[in-house]
């Protein structure tokens, strides 16, 4: 028991002593204060990366042939078109008959006009009048007929201008006698040369004497006179003759009115329908 107490007080009796060289020797051996570390130099930036060449597109891979349809018996066209029409060869057809009608129009030579230029010619007829004088009537219409000698010049193909002089003769069934005539200043319009119906109007003087077998006296009219009928001419040698060349001798029938009116109420007048043939030769300008 007594070495027990005994170690006890040297064991505190020793406590402080040993506690200072320990906190000298931690004092040794503490770390020394870090110093601080130099500041990093900046890295150099990295060089940028070549771009990339850009790839080559791929090419598409061939697309798989198509079955055939020309051996196959479900579709005899062998065009892949069950039951339908082919209008290909029709359109081709109607192209080349298209230029075939073009090409024959080109082909075809210029027709040179036919009322053309200078003419001379004679309208021969038959008529119908109808008179009325001052000293007898005249109830009975006279039938008969006459000429004029015509001549111009066609200065257009649709237009010409000439002159007309001739006469006419009728009778009635009760004998009165008419003879009758004038001069004429002649205009014709031809609307086309296909087809040469040309129209003809007038206007001169003339005048006529009517004979009755019971009177002693004679009677007549006189005055302005006018004309105007219809014509289609012919030209059966043209072609033949003057194939390049215009005019040509021309033939063809001529159905008009022509007339003397009065100059006033109640006085004389004739008016003659008539039916005639005409021919004339144009010589072409």
């Amino acid at each position: 028991m007594l070495s027990s107490s005994l170690a006890l007080s040297l064991a505190l009796g020793a406590t402080p002593a040993a506690a200072a060289p320990a906190d000298a020797a931690a004092g040794e051996f503490a770390a020394p204060e870090a110093e601080a570390a130099p500041e990093a130099e900046p890295a150099p930036e990295p060089e940028p990366a070549p771009e990339a060449e850009p790839a080559a597109e791929a090419e598409p891979a061939p697309e798989p042939p198509a079955p055939s349809v020309e051996d196959d018996p479900a579709n005899p066209d062998g065009d892949g078109d069950l039951g339908a029409i082919d209008d290909s060869a029709d359109e081709d057809g109607e192209v080349e008959d298209e230029a075939s009608d073009e090409d024959a129009e080109d082909d075809e030579p210029i027709r040179p006009p036919r009322v053309d230029g200078p003419y001379v010619g004679l309208l021969a007829f038959g008529g119908v009048s109808f008179n009325s004088v001052l000293n007898f009537h005249t109830p009975d219409a006279f039938l008969g007929g006459g000429g004029y000698v015509q001549t111009g010049d066609a200065v257009f193909p649709w237009f010409a201008v000439g002159i007309a002089v001739g006469g006419q003769y009728g009778a009635t069934s009760s004998g009165q006698t008419m003879a009758g005539g004038g001069l004429l200043v002649d205009l014709g319009f031809t609307p086309s040369q296909r087809f040469p119906l040309s129209l003809h109007t007038g206007f001169g003087f003339g005048g006529g004497t009517i004979n009755d077998p019971n009177e002693t006296d004679r009677s007549g009219f006189g005055g302005a006179l006018f004309k105007g009928t219809l014509r289609y001419e012919f030209f059966p040698l043209a072609a033949k003759n003057r194939p390049d060349r215009g005019g040509g001798w021309a033939i063809g029938p001529e159905i008009g009115w022509l007339g003397a009116t009065p100059a006033a109420e109640g006085q004389p007048f004739s008016n003659t329908i008539l039916v005639g043939l005409s021919t004339n030769m144009y010589f072409g300008s």
